[in-house]
């Protein structure tokens, strides 16, 4: 019977760690809601972030709807803003209230969105 010797150091192969797909640095605070691609430029990323807000709620009472609206797309910019264009990406908030209104922002998308999908169905904008 032949004696086994273990093979020397050098001949075995230790297996590397398998690689991990790259990452995006982000916490869950800095993501949107959806992203859309050509929508405010071509070839270009756009990333909505979307707040329903209660206007008639006891902290907003006191407040202008257009006012609190203006004051919510003004805080999800402040939040976002700076990381998309990092990324090289558009962003845009979409605020609401409970009832329906839009935010001045909200109201701009949808009018590019309703424009875009005229040019594509070749139908007119209205």
């Amino acid at each position: 019977m032949r004696e086994r010797r273990p093979r020397p150091v050098a001949d075995r192969v230790t297996p590397s760690p398998p690689a991990l797909p790259p990452q995006t640095p982000t916490t869950t605070e800095e993501r949107g809601d959806v992203s859309c691609y050509s929508f405010w430029a071509k070839e270009r990323d756009t990333i909505f972030d979307v707040r329903i807000t209660d206007s008639d709620a006891a902290t907003h009472r006191t407040v202008e709807v257009s006012k609190l609206l203006a004051r919510q797309e003004k805080e999800k910019k402040s939040k976002y803003l700076q990381s998309c264009h990092k990324m090289r990406k558009d962003f845009t908030p979409l605020v609401y209230t409970v009832d329906g209104v839009a935010g001045r922002e909200a109201r701009t998308a949808e009018k590019r969105l309703a424009a875009l999908l005229a040019d594509k169905w070749k139908r007119p904008y209205s």
